[in-house]
């Protein structure tokens, strides 16, 4: 036996000597709280803080539009799979407060519900089925405000898993549709759909088109499925005064101009006044613009996402006067004739501006988007001039700070109401606080030199900020310890 176990064992009952145990906390009737007696407000913003697994300042719950919420690409397939991972993590601490008690049971419909991820046809039967487990305990005579379906912001149709975990709709046929879930699921305001494969057994165009509808019905009117004894019940307890009128999100997929004309055109859509944000998935290329005779006018359009060739060539087709934000990618530089086209038909009144593919041609911005605000791009060593962009998003800033931070520097020069510059890639920002939280390592060192050059070398008054829109703070290298 080792000389010093003895020694360690006798420091070891030292320590457990030492030991104090802390007496349970006890109210003044000498009872010990417990956790359903904290106030029903407190408890909300503890089941809403464990359950946001999103980096801050963003958020997994979704209330309202507010499209700083999420931060990840629509398009990125890189993104997908990590918001993928956040929302489900979410989803197994929300389903484990669930399980607290009867009153945290209660209190957590709002989150358990807030964004569904169907995946599988059989999943509509299982929420279903939960709808009317959690309304039949609370002595519900039908679906109401507060209820888990109307707890439901955001649907997402997401049938990018393998094919073998896939279910066939086949198997489950009695249960309800995709489009009696969103009728019965009226408080939607997000819909997405960006992992739909184009011949999806789950969600196929015809069917879809029917869905994309009824969500901007409930919206507009959120008693328009209900019979005229319904109505009139909801009508007596003024139901109504707590469903205003809402604006949507709608991402979706389209393989011709002729579904977006099917979808929007009346009367498969009461009104259009409620598409507040579109996000297209497309082909890569429609039939000519020629060939087009109707244009869809969407008023409250403020935030439009195209992804490849053919989104672009459809919403050059648009009428869109409230367009103030746009984002494109997927989209080569030999096929960027459309992008010009659709900049000079709707760029005047574009306040933001993300390119997250190399332009051809950056100079066209300055004559097609004279009121610009804000400008994400992937540098490829292009400068023009700008007047009004004041923040400045890079996508690939590692790269260029590490091959030609001087053209950069050019670039931002040209700029001269610009005040904040952006890492614009979660990744990159990842990496660059990584080096700075192990500055001993030499590469750390190596890119702390190379962020700090930039920092210094930027104009006055202009500031670098991480994808979180925080400012990056480069602290000086630490001297090595002496011996």
């Amino acid at each position: 036996m080792d000389e010093k176990a003895p020694e360690k064992l006798n420091r070891r009952r030292t320590l457990q000597s030492k030991r104090v145990d802390i007496p349970p906390v006890k109210d003044r009737h000498g009872r010990s709280p417990k956790v359903s007696h904290l106030p029903p407000e407190l408890v909300r913003e503890i089941i809403k803080l464990a359950t946001n697994t999103f980096p801050s300042p963003f958020s997994v719950h979704r209330f309202n539009l507010d499209p700083s919420a999420s931060p990840f690409s629509f398009v990125s397939s890189a993104d997908q799979a990590l918001e993928r991972g956040l929302h489900s993590q979410s989803l197994l601490i929300k389903g484990a407060l669930s399980l607290v008690c009867k009153e945290w049971n209660v209190l957590t419909t709002e989150f358990l519900f807030n964004s569904v991820r169907i995946t599988r046809k059989d999943q509509i039967k299982q929420l279903w089925e939960a709808f009317e487990s959690r309304r039949s305990r609370l002595r519900e005579a039908r679906d109401g405000p507060g209820c888990a379906a109307w707890s439901v912001r955001v649907l997402w149709v997401d049938d990018e898993v393998p094919r073998t975990e896939r279910i066939s709709p086949d198997l489950c046929p009695e249960g309800p549709s995709l489009l009696d879930f969103v009728v019965r699921c009226r408080h939607i305001i997000v819909f997405r759909g960006f992992g739909a494969r184009v011949h999806s057994p789950l969600l196929k165009t015809a069917n879809l088109l029917p869905v994309l509808s009824g969500i901007v019905r409930s919206t507009q009117n959120p008693l328009w499925a209900l019979d005229e004894e319904e109505q009139k019940e909801f009508a007596e307890h003024k139901s109504e005064a707590l469903m205003p009128s809402e604006h949507v999100e709608l991402e979706f997929y389209i393989e011709d101009l002729h579904e977006m004309t099917m979808f929007l055109k009346p009367p498969n859509t009461d009104s259009l006044d409620a598409i507040k944000v579109l996000k297209l998935h497309s082909t890569d290329t429609f039939a000519p613009l020629r060939s087009v005779k109707t244009r869809l006018r969407l008023p409250n359009l403020v935030e439009l996402h195209l992804a490849k060739l053919g989104a672009i060539q459809a919403a050059v087709t648009f009428i869109m006067p409230s367009l103030t934000k746009v984002v494109c990618e997927l989209i080569p530089k030999e096929k960027q004739v459309d992008l010009v086209t659709f900049l000079v038909i709707h760029g005047e009144g574009l306040k933001e501006l993300s390119l997250r593919m190399p332009v051809q041609d950056l100079s066209m911005i300055r004559l097609t988007c004279p009121q610009l605000r804000r400008l994400d791009i992937a540098f490829d060593n292009s400068v023009f001039a700008h007047k009004s962009i004041q923040a400045l998003g890079i996508y690939n800033l590692p790269d260029i700070l590490r091959t030609n931070p001087e053209r950069l520097l050019e670039l931002i020069a040209g700029f001269p109401s610009l005040r904040v510059v952006q890492d614009s890639d979660w990744k990159s920002s990842t990496i660059r606080d990584h080096n700075f939280t192990y500055w001993e390592r030499k590469e750390s060192h190596e890119w702390r030199k190379i962020w700090r050059d930039f920092v210094e070398g930027l104009p006055k008054g202009i500031e670098l900020v991480g994808w979180r829109g925080r400012p990056v703070v480069i602290q000086p290298d630490l001297e090595p310890s002496s011996p």
